[in-house]
């Protein structure tokens, strides 16, 4: 399994605030894409490359394979305390450049947790929230996850 993998970009969220009749909570309502890819890059056909979330490439591009990933995202705005929370987790892009000599391809999203992490000094009373999800995918190196879509509600200070 390889390391932890950050997307390259966020793509601006969109955030809607729900009043709680508890004085002082808040319900936010976060949706955002991460992209693992350089925008810069493409190929001949105008896709996306340059992705780190790809099939087995070492030591002989095997298509059948199961390659595991764990993809942290740091997501949603600064908060105070996040007491409940509720995650959905897609893939949203992926690529499959040589489906012609591959014989097996597939994705799955084995899990995803969070927790919070503190910000850089001046704001160390504040947090956000860590999406930390496992995914394994098979296809070989012709085959790779360049986007990835989450959408939680969160409840807290």
């Amino acid at each position: 399994m390889a390391g932890i993998i950050t997307p390259e970009t966020l793509e601006p969220e969109e955030i809607m605030d729900i009043p709680v009749a508890t004085s002082g909570t808040l319900c936010r309502v976060v949706s955002g894409y991460a992209n693992f890819y350089e925008k810069d890059f493409t190929n001949h056909w105008g896709a996306p490359i340059g992705s780190p979330i790809t099939g087995d490439v070492y030591p002989n591009d095997d298509d059948k394979k199961w390659t595991s990933y764990s993809v942290h995202m740091v997501v949603g705005p600064n908060g105070a305390t996040c007491e409940t929370f509720h995650r959905l987790f897609h893939i949203a892009a992926f690529y499959f450049m040589d489906f012609d000599s591959a014989d097996s391809s597939g994705t799955e999203i084995l899990s995803c947790k969070w927790d919070t992490v503190g910000l850089s000094e001046g704001e160390t009373d504040l947090e956000r929230i860590r999406l930390k999800v496992r995914l394994r995918l098979c296809g070989g190196k012709g085959y790779y996850i360049n986007k990835l879509s989450y959408h939680l509600v969160a409840v807290g200070r």
